[in-house]
């Protein structure tokens, strides 16, 4: 394998069944499951570490499982005590080794 190899990623919104696109933005609904995946698509055999953005999230979801692995899922908080927002989640991949 390359070292130099590029790699692209997809987001899936798994229970919602959406690809999600940059910077993409989805309403959230309170006591809501969030299940969002992130798949690889670069050269045979490389590893890859995953580690999603859960800052925004603190106060405002629970059950925060997966930060460093493809697979990100939480639970929004049931009630809302303040006005609408956006939280971002970003998501950072890095080949291992490279």
């Amino acid at each position: 394998c390359s070292p130099t190899a590029s790699f692209s990623v997809s987001t899936l919104d798994y229970l919602g069944g959406n690809v999600l696109a940059i910077d993409d933005s989805r309403p959230a609904y309170l006591g809501g499951s969030v299940d969002l995946r992130a798949q690889v698509l670069g050269p045979v055999g490389a590893s890859y570490t995953y580690a999603w953005g859960t800052a925004g999230l603190a106060g405002r979801a629970s059950s925060i499982t997966g930060a460093g692995t493809s697979r990100l899922q939480f639970t929004w908080n049931a009630s809302n005590s303040g006005d609408a927002t956006t939280v971002s989640v970003p998501l950072t991949v890095t080949r291992a080794g490279g």
